[in-house]
């Protein structure tokens, strides 16, 4: 006689439970999902370089991942170039870099050094620089690529974070580029004076 009042109490139980259920499915406890829809580009403070020029121009970007291209503009036989390529770390990390196409590889395997590494929180160290008795090699008018710098954007949307290259006169600073005419010849430094350095920023939108 009392079957019917039992299952009446576990139906009433169950309806409590779902309706509970469906108060709290917010999940105060779940985490924000991830922003998918990135808008992310890279706008380059020279985006035609000129003569004698180091230039940063966006390779690929694919998510929240950017190519950093470093290239060399119309600098006569161009043997290598070191320099620091500064950013906000809260906005980018550094993944690694990639030398693959370089104009210096040109003169074949193992007479190349590319080093790209952190030299500090938001401080990258980069050299590219042909080694050995080798010429250096023409940058034409053309935009050549030097090396690759990838980095993966930490930026939230409607923001943006400056890349750029190191300014010389600070003692910790520092940024070279060296020309030669032939094997056997002296290689010439030249002059940062005669060279524009243009870096660029990171958007999100």
């Amino acid at each position: 006689m009392n079957r019917p009042l039992r299952l009446a109490s576990v139906a009433s139980i169950l309806v409590c439970l779902c309706l509970a259920l469906a108060c709290g499915g917010g999940g105060g406890d779940r985490d924000t999902p991830p922003i998918t829809d990135l808008a992310l580009s890279f706008v380059p403070s020279a985006p035609t370089p000129g003569t004698m020029t180091i230039s940063m121009s966006d390779s690929s970007i694919a998510g929240d991942v950017l190519d950093l291209d470093i290239l060399v503009t119309d600098i006569d036989d161009f043997f290598g170039a070191g320099f620091r390529v500064y950013f906000d770390d809260t906005a980018l990390t550094y993944n690694g870099f990639a030398s693959s196409g370089s104009l210096i590889l040109v003169c074949g395997a193992g007479c190349t050094d590319f080093r790209a590494e952190l030299a500090a929180p938001g401080e990258i160290f980069v050299t590219a620089t042909t080694q050995g008795p080798q010429p250096g090699v023409p940058a034409s008018a053309t935009p050549e690529f030097l090396i690759q710098l990838t980095f993966t954007a930490e930026l939230d949307q409607d923001s943006s974070t400056a890349i750029s290259f190191d300014t010389p006169g600070t003692p910790a600073m520092f940024r070279t580029v060296e020309t030669c005419p032939t094997a056997t010849g002296v290689c010439d430094t030249v002059d940062d004076g005669d060279l524009t350095w243009a870096g660029g920023t990171v958007v999100v939108m």
